[in-house]
């Protein structure tokens, strides 16, 4: 169980989407062209989660596939995107993306697991925009595969069923790697919740964002956190649910996703700021983070230095000057 995955398996698809999908050179295959040297490089950066670099690597990559008439590079370069649009929330890119990539796959060349991975991404497009029933509808027929994509359309399967009502599809699921382990302890999580057993469901969710934590994986952390607080808050545990909204904040700011950054701030200021000084330093922090103005990262996570600095009794000052 604490066998670590290799880096490039740390996606939210793991490799175990993306790997299947990005070739594998042999010794008698000509030399990857540089149009695939950026896709491997734009992977390499997603594993790492240094996403403003791994959307430049794959738009080049992109870009130049295109000129060189290489659907395959293009699909995995577009499926790239849309997994950095899927994991920041940003549902208007994901939908753009998404056409493209159904063009895509819809010639003639393409082969047959590159549409299926096609299908599983398109599928997570829907339920991103609440279309749980299109979205199960779309993947039915992956369920039943027993590849790596058989797993991950079966846990989408599994969350998206939950979205609709009460299912013990969570109890069915098991896996060895940690990666996986994970989002089955956050689906877990989701049925304890439906049964009203919100101490189970956060225990699910602290061992998930453990294991999340160990892989190095940010925005697992990050979503498991943010579950966490919203359940503990349900609870009446507010000292909890403070924590992990917390916690949860500096991890999304860590990877720059600014919708659940913006959530989980005006959270903090809805439950937790009980005292003028948290207020205030909480109200500079949501303000580097607007909706329509450019977003001042390092502003937000000083700021979130400060309000830390004050849940221990120090001088909110003194983190910022540092």
């Amino acid at each position: 169980m604490n066998t670590r995955l290799p880096r490039p398996l740390i996606l939210l698809l793991g490799s175990l989407l993306l790997a299947a999908c990005a070739g594998r050179s042999l010794p008698d295959e000509p030399a990857p062209s540089e149009a695939q040297r950026l896709l491997a490089a734009g992977q390499r950066a997603l594993a790492n989660e240094d996403f403003a670099i791994a959307r430049g690597r794959l738009q080049d990559a992109r870009a130049l596939a295109r000129g060189l008439d290489d659907t395959e590079t293009q699909i995995r370069a577009v499926m790239g995107e849309l997994e950095i649009a899927l994991i920041l929330e940003q549902t208007t890119t994901a939908i753009q993306r998404a056409r493209t990539l159904d063009a895509l796959a819809r010639r003639d060349a393409v082969a047959g697991l590159t549409r299926a991975q096609t299908t599983y991404m398109l599928a997570r497009v829907d339920a991103a925009q609440g279309r749980h029933a299109l979205a199960r509808q779309r993947i039915a027929h992956l369920t039943r595969r027993q590849d790596a994509l058989g797993v991950m359309a079966r846990l989408l399967d599994c969350r998206e069923h939950l979205q609709l009502g009460p299912s013990d599809c969570a109890a069915q699921l098991y896996a060895r790697e940690p990666f996986i382990h994970a989002r089955i302890q956050r689906l877990r999580a989701a049925a304890a919740v439906q049964d009203g057993d919100l101490e189970q469901a956060m225990y699910w969710l602290e061992s998930a964002r453990d294991l999340y934590q160990r892989l190095g994986q940010r925005a697992g952390v990050a979503a498991s956190l943010e579950t966490l607080a919203g359940v503990a808050t349900r609870s009446g545990d507010l000292a909890r649910a403070c924590d992990a909204m917390t916690r949860a904040l500096g991890a999304s700011l860590s990877i720059r996703n600014a919708a659940a950054s913006r959530r989980l701030a005006d959270g903090l200021l809805q439950h937790c700021a009980d005292k003028a000084d948290r207020r205030a330093v909480l109200g500079e922090l949501r303000l580097a983070l607007p909706e329509s103005r450019p977003l001042r990262w390092h502003r937000a996570a000083a700021m979130l230095e400060r309000y830390e600095a004050t849940l221990h009794g120090t001088d909110p000052g003194e983190a910022q000057n540092r």
